[in-house]
């Protein structure tokens, strides 16, 4: 399902997951929810956002309350049990989906609320790597709130995303953070250093087999050469 997924074959991977999750009704609760969250991201990339939706919140739902009563959001002045790593993760995962879905409708006042509510369970419990995540998260959302006009501040916020990622890792999450902040570099007009946080991405992506991330960074830097007139890179990156 995850190479399936890699390559951009979704029906497919969405027909494994689901085989999978079939067959892990006895497995771990965070491993059941690994799947439909993974399912969740099927939906997505198919354009089926609320499909996805509701398949993150019935996720989410059960990770909220666990039998034993460990509530993952309790207020910041309560300290909670202790919870599972691999359940915090998966917590995490799921509103990091949601996060995505609230930018691709453009629920941005949403999406930045709900920001807000995780940012301090995230802030208490979270790793480098977790709060990242919420970074990068925040920062997309705030640049569709501003159409595409990248401010200071939030090209400050991309750069401290993959700062932490090449600090903590993991390695896997480093390619979408040089896309990243070559995306927000373009739309604040540091071109020079757009196309080569981009072209770094681009290698990355190559090197994993990642077809979305490499349609992404090729799709930016036809609009970088075609800014710059070069008509040649124009066409070579758009085919």
């Amino acid at each position: 399902g995850d190479i399936l997924y890699l390559v951009a074959c979704y029906d497919e991977a969405d027909a494994v997951l689901r085989q999978a999750l079939a067959g892990a009704r006895d497995a771990d609760l965070a491993t059941q929810i690994r799947l439909q969250r993974k399912i969740a991201n099927t939906q997505r990339d198919r354009y089926r956002y609320d499909e996805a939706l509701q398949t993150l919140v019935a996720a989410l739902a059960v990770l909220d309350w666990d039998v034993t009563g460990v509530r993952l959001d309790a207020p910041v002045q309560e300290q909670p049990p202790a919870v599972p790593p691999d359940w915090f993760a998966e917590w995490l995962h799921l509103h990091m989906e949601m996060l995505s879905i609230c930018y691709w409708c453009g629920r941005v006042d949403e999406g930045i609320a709900l920001c807000d509510r995780i940012q301090p369970v995230v802030e208490r419990s979270g790793t480098v790597g977790q709060q990242a995540n919420l970074m990068g998260q925040r920062a997309t959302l705030e640049l569709r709130r501003s159409r595409y006009a990248t401010s200071d501040q939030t090209l400050a916020l991309v750069r401290n995303v993959l700062a932490a990622r090449l600090e903590a890792g993991p390695p896997a999450t480093i390619p979408a953070a040089h896309f990243q902040l070559g995306f927000f570099l373009l739309w604040h007009g540091d071109d020079d250093e757009a196309e080569t946080e981009l072209q770094t991405s681009l290698l990355r992506a190559e090197e994993t087999g990642d077809l979305n991330l490499q349609a992404r960074c090729l799709t930016y830097l036809t609009i970088f050469y075609r800014r710059r007139g070069l008509v040649a890179e124009t066409r070579r990156n758009a085919c």
